[in-house]
């Protein structure tokens, strides 16, 4: 079973995936129209490689001994 946060994460990572598609099709697009510009074809190639690299992060911050990490296993690992 998956927590709220997992699914969302997971959701998350399938939307990336699903834009760079649309992207690369779009781009392709442009290519067999000759329609594309060498500044637009950078700028889609900075976007992919961005939407590669991204990262979600999450920080907790709470005073010592304050179930910081019992609340991280909870969210990731249902223990």
């Amino acid at each position: 079973m998956q927590t709220i946060i997992q699914t969302k994460i997971i959701d998350y990572q399938v939307w990336r995936e699903h834009l760079s598609t649309t992207i690369i099709g779009y781009r392709d697009w442009l290519s067999k129209s000759g329609t594309i510009q060498a500044m637009q074809e950078l700028r889609i190639y900075d976007v992919l490689e961005s939407l590669k690299k991204d990262q979600l992060v999450l920080g907790f911050v709470a005073e010592f001994s304050c179930g910081k990490t019992e609340t991280i296993n909870a969210l990731f690992f249902q223990i």
